[in-house]
């Protein structure tokens, strides 16, 4: 990876360095084709840095359209600002949520520490839960489509585990110079 361009003056809101929000909107995810490629050229265009990677996440208990679906996975997390970027690739040709439809933008992430009335709240509006699976952090997490077809939206629980490591990440993005990338081995919950 080369070294991160600087932080464009408008993306950084010094301010907010310590009052990250994990309840509600905090990530927009993208499925790209190589993930190491996709992370130089966002540290490049916006300044994220550092990433965060999580290597072959063998993600076992999830459930894809109601049925076991078990795929490889790899992930990077880097913030601009206050929002978080999810870089996924996946690894392997099982169906899933993640190569359903292609490359590019896939979904709109939020957090609660209210999961369960989260998820009852999107079914009655009528959206579909398409997918759901543990996180590294033993948090779950859901993915529900609408019948109007708007984006994909991820509810992430926000167990205190994945707060504080949201937190962390988001703190080193304020005082990160140049590209580092963290890489994390999956972690079975």
């Amino acid at each position: 990876m080369t070294a991160a361009a600087p932080h464009p003056h408008f993306l950084l809101n010094h301010s907010s360095i310590d009052t990250l929000n994990t309840n509600g909107f905090i990530q927009i995810a993208f499925v790209v084709p190589n993930l190491r490629d996709a992370m130089d050229e966002y540290t490049q265009r916006l300044g994220i840095s550092p990433w965060h990677l999580l290597e072959h996440i063998e993600q076992s208990e999830g459930l894809y359209r109601g049925k076991s679906n078990a795929i490889d996975l790899s992930v990077a997390l880097g913030f601009c600002g206050s929002t978080m970027f999810e870089l996924i690739q996946q690894h392997c040709s099982t169906p899933s949520v993640f190569n359903a439809k292609g490359f590019g933008f896939h979904h709109f992430g939020f957090g609660t520490e209210t999961f369960d009335r989260e998820c009852r709240l999107r079914k009655n509006q009528g959206d579909r839960m398409i997918y759901s699976a543990r996180t590294p952090r033993g948090g779950r997490l859901a993915i529900f489509d609408s019948p109007s077809q708007s984006p994909l939206i991820e509810v992430l629980e926000m167990k205190e585990a994945t707060k504080v490591f949201y937190h962390n990440l988001h703190r080193a993005s304020y005082h990160s110079e140049e590209s580092n990338i963290v890489i994390e081995r999956a972690i079975k919950p």
